[in-house]
């Protein structure tokens, strides 16, 4: 997807990809997975008109039964976490 969202964010907006995740298995529409990465990438594109920084990372994390998870339902486990942050003026 790297070019599309080159494309997508224009020359004034830097682009990071960091994947921490090179073995992991996702279960995922990667069609739904695609359309997300490219409506966050706009919108962080028109929060930063005079530039910025758009960030993607991914990384394994790992859930128990104890900590910040237990409010979502999932079961203890390796997850991989996807990450999107960018630099612009938010909302």
């Amino acid at each position: 997807m790297y070019p599309m969202l080159r494309r997508l964010l224009g020359e004034h907006v830097d682009l990071s990809i960091r994947t921490g995740t090179a073995n992991a298995k996702v279960r995922v529409d990667p069609g739904h997975l695609e359309q997300v990465i490219v409506n966050l990438t706009v919108n962080a594109r028109d929060a930063m008109p005079n530039g910025g920084t758009l960030s993607i990372c991914t990384q394994t994390v790992q859930v128990t039964d104890e900590g910040p998870h237990q409010l979502f339902t999932l079961r203890p486990g390796e997850y991989v976490c996807l990450e999107v942050s960018d630099t612009g003026t938010g909302m």
